[in-house]
């Protein structure tokens, strides 16, 4: 085949540079044979001339190389397949875009084209010696075969009761791959921008949410019911729905489907005939209580996860045993969402499930529930709160906050019980000031309630409410306002959901609910913390950058409390992704407020785990920062990396950065396991069976520890990054050093 190479248009430097690199396509899913448009942008003083832009299957990166066998390139300098000697241009900026089809370049080089029916990244790519480094990474894309003529979708009948079986007739002639699946969202979707994730979903080639299976079937039934390896998203929920098929691609943010069925009803069980919140019958269980953290105690250490499925736990206790074993005494478990995964309006099936999660046995014989009790508390996501990425549509909010209570034991006096005295609070949003060793404030726990008062973020969660949608709800940043204005050392926040992945943009902006048109309050509040277009993207799951007006909210309000001596660091913890990872934000200067840094460690997954390459311009990439990376030769058979700080090493000078700013040079040092990681980055674990996050506090020598654990794994310890606690200067970004 032809190379690939077809129409080139390069653009002007942006008129506000962004602060990285970045590249991406168009879309996230193409028909094979259909032109391919990336646009990327990077700072040319990262390059030379001879760096390059290349097409991979997503497989081929790993730990930040591909190998030889792109599909197709083109250099980044001359956007021809001709080498163009150039020289170093400091400071500027480069940009493009090109589109990969049918035209072939002048060159005439084979190449793949078209590509063939698969899952793929584009990368600028580092020219060096093979394996080539990546310099940065775009989303996956997946290419899918043109739907054959005749393929279809039939449901067995249109109306069901909540629950029952769910058949599918498909017909898809032709030559299906092997990953086609059959997924169900909301009738009125858009057939060719269908939101990740559906609410349910087998593969067609085997009936069930594995794919492991040979055949390439044309036709036959796929049943829809709670037998699933996913059964907490069953069943679906009141409402109209259609079953689509898709060709392929799982993972991405937006599906387009090669068919759709009628739309078929849920809705005659009493529970959705009259929109019932129904009470639980029965008694909250006593047994296997939760120990409620007391305000004021002195506490060194936070640990917390997410994402918890006491069924899916392959390798017994270990990982409760290390819970107990490192965060024992003086400490804090904090859970951060899905902590049962229970998808329903009723509170008894809820209630159950909670029950279920207290009284496993792991749980019970090591975990924060086992004698002594480790103190705990913490907040939901959406499979425990309510329904698949649902906020405030979901009916039963207030019930299922009194089950989030009874699981947590939280006392009668506290304005999140339903017996509270003047009244229960709407949401369960709750703090707790813990002293340092001194007796004095040190850390400030922060939990927020991202779910209660959350409008739609797309609309097949229910009315998109424009430019006025909300995580928090007023009373709720009303109250975070107050919080963050109390003085401490530092400030530990917990969302259900990420924080500081930015907005995602492998998606058509307009999906956005929060979307009001360009120039407007959704773009001027990514600008306005320095990730404008082209230089910066996030995950395509669900973070607090698909409503950017908040996010940009709440990371000014952090950063006045910095800056108002309220707080030396404030650090994000975060779940629900199932793949656990650190990252670093620097909220830009502006009027009266110098720049600030922030962190967030995000644990997810017990067990669970999220194989795949994930883009976020904010996770924290040591070399990026001027440190030294170097393995640890003391552990050959797990060899660890450690990073040591620029300041002491290098011997370089420092830079001011405003008084009390927290520069990411308030990074002391970092070690490393560089196992179970993906998209080639050193501190996002994905591949590990479990891991938990952990905060400690060391005020003897003022440091702040974060880590990642994996107790499963060789290196249990997967990475750590230490925070000096006092830094009040920044140091300048040096040259990547790598021995």
């Amino acid at each position: 085949s032809q190379s690939p190479i077809g129409t080139i248009s390069p653009t002007a430097p942006p008129s506000q540079s962004p602060i990285g690199t970045g590249i991406m396509t168009d879309k996230t899913s193409y028909t094979v044979g259909e032109p391919i448009e990336i646009s990327w942008s990077y700072p040319q003083k990262l390059t030379i001339s001879a760096d390059w832009i290349g097409i991979y299957e997503d497989a081929s990166l790993s730990q930040g190389t591909v190998p030889i066998g792109s599909e197709m390139w083109v250099y980044a300098k001359s956007l021809t397949q001709t080498f163009v000697e150039g020289q170093r241009t400091e400071g500027r900026w480069t940009s493009g875009m090109v589109t990969f089809d049918e035209n072939p370049p002048d060159e005439g080089r084979s190449q793949s084209w078209p590509l063939g029916i698969g899952t793929y990244q584009v990368h600028i790519i580092r020219d060096a010696d093979v394996p080539y480094p990546v310099v940065v990474s775009s989303p996956v894309f997946t290419v899918t075969p043109e739907p054959p003529s005749g393929t279809s979708l039939t449901v067995s009948k249109t109306a069901y009761t909540e629950g029952e079986d769910i058949l599918i007739d498909f017909d898809y002639s032709g030559n299906p791959v092997l990953g086609a699946w059959i997924g169900m969202w909301p009738a009125d979707s858009d057939p060719q921008a269908l939101p990740s994730p559906s609410a349910y979903w087998n593969y067609i080639c085997s009936d069930s949410q594995s794919s492991a299976c040979d055949a390439h079937p044309t036709a036959g039934v796929v049943t829809l019911n709670a037998d699933s390896e996913e059964s907490w998203s069953w069943p679906l929920t009141c409402g109209s729905w259609r079953a689509y098929l898709i060709p392929g691609g799982a993972g991405s943010s937006a599906y387009s489907s090669a068919a759709a069925s009628e739309a078929l009803t849920v809705g005659t069980s009493a529970i959705c005939e009259n929109a019932v919140c129904n009470a639980s019958p029965e008694d909250a269980s006593p047994k296997n209580t939760h120990l409620v953290p007391n305000d004021g105690a002195q506490i060194t250490k936070i640990a917390f996860g997410s994402c918890f499925r006491p069924g899916s736990q392959t390798s017994g206790s270990l990982l409760w045993q290390h819970v107990r074993d490192n965060f024992g005494s003086n400490s804090i478990w904090n859970w951060l969402g899905d902590n049962m995964y229970q998808d329903t309006n009723d509170s008894q099936a809820k209630r159950n499930a909670y029950n279920a999660a207290r009284s496993d046995p792991y749980y019970t014989q090591y975990g924060p529930i086992a004698e002594p009790k480790i103190p705990t508390t913490g907040t939901w996501d959406d499979h425990d709160y309510g329904i698949n990425n649902y906020g405030n549509n979901y009916e039963c909010r207030q019930s299922s906050q009194n089950e989030f209570v009874y699981h947590f034991n939280v006392p009668e006096t506290d304005p999140r019980h339903p017996a509270y005295a003047w009244g229960q609070q709407e949401g369960i949003y709750s703090s707790y000031m813990f002293q340092s060793d001194s007796g004095a404030p040190g850390i400030h726990l922060i939990n927020l309630d991202a779910r209660y008062h959350r409008s739609p973020t797309f609309t097949s969660y229910g009315p998109c409410e424009g430019a006025s949608s909300t995580i928090l709800g007023l009373v709720q940043w009303n109250w975070l306002e107050n919080e963050l204005s109390r003085p401490s050392e530092i400030k530990i926040i917990g969302s259900g959901t990420q924080v500081l992945p930015p907005t995602h943009r492998g998606r058509n902006l307009s999906s956005y609910c929060s979307y009001d048109g360009s120039g407007n309050t959704f773009d001027t509040a990514n600008l306005e913390i320095g990730e404008g277009p082209g230089g910066f993207d996030g995950t395509s799951y669900e973070t607090w950058a698909e409503i950017p007006q908040e996010r940009t909210r709440l990371l000014k309000l952090v950063q006045e409390s910095i800056n108002a001596g309220s707080a030396k660091h404030v650090i994000f913890i975060s779940g629900d992704q199932h793949w656990a990872e650190m990252m670093v934000k620097e909220i830009p200067a502006r009027s009266g407020q110098p720049a600030v840094s922030v962190f967030e460690v995000t644990g997810s997954g017990i067990d669970q785990r999220w194989l795949s390459n994930i883009v976020n311009s904010n996770r924290l990439r040591p070399e990026d920062y001027g440190f030294r990376l170097r393995r640890d030769l003391q552990s050959r058979r797990t060899p660890r990396g450690e990073i040591k700080d620029s300041r002491k090493n290098d011997r370089r000078g420092l830079a001011t950065a405003g008084a009390t700013s927290i520069p990411v040079t308030a990074i002391k040092s970092i070690t490393y396991s560089n196992s179970n990681t993906c998209s080639g980055d050193l501190l996002h674990i994905c591949s590990a069976t479990a891991n938990y996050g952990g905060i400690e506090v060391d005020w003897v020598n003022q440091e702040v520890h974060l880590s990642i654990y994996t107790p499963f794994e060789n290196v249990q310890e997967a990475a750590r990054v230490t925070l000096h606690l006092g830094a009040t200067s920044a140091v300048a970004p040096n040259e990547k050093i790598f021995s």
